[in-house]
């Protein structure tokens, strides 16, 4: 299949709801705390990408910064069906405003943690 491409244009409401469902998807399906998502790089998504150049079917994104990072790095694998997604996310809204983190607010501001979690939960009840 070809890849998915395309320019993100539209509202802000349009871009809180697609942040959103790709927060609440790769928390639930990584079983993630939103901390980890929320501090995720540019960088480290950049530093994904270039790996999966080397395993095309996996993507994984190593997040440094979270609770436990003294430790390790919070692993975030993203499903086949979610990559076209973070890719496009990536080059079309986080790179292209020069953000440092990869979930940003609509104006481009950092998201803290307790906002994610209110986006998940808002998510889930609508």
């Amino acid at each position: 299949p070809l890849p998915l491409r395309f320019t993100f244009v539209a509202g802000k409401h349009d871009e809180a709801y697609c942040r959103a469902y790709l927060m609440t998807s790769l928390c639930l399906l990584n079983g993630q705390r939103s901390g980890a998502l929320c501090n995720m790089t540019t960088r480290e998504v950049k530093q994904a990408l270039k790996d999966k150049e080397r395993w095309p079917q996996r993507m994984e994104i190593r997040v440094a910064n979270h609770k436990t990072g003294q430790n390790q790095p919070a692993s975030v694998h993203v499903i086949a069906s979610l990559q076209p997604l973070v890719i496009n996310w990536y080059h079309d809204v986080a790179r292209r405003r020069g953000q440092k983190y990869f979930f940003c607010n609509s104006q481009g501001m950092y998201c803290p943690k307790a906002r994610c979690c209110c986006v998940h939960m808002n998510i889930h009840t609508s």
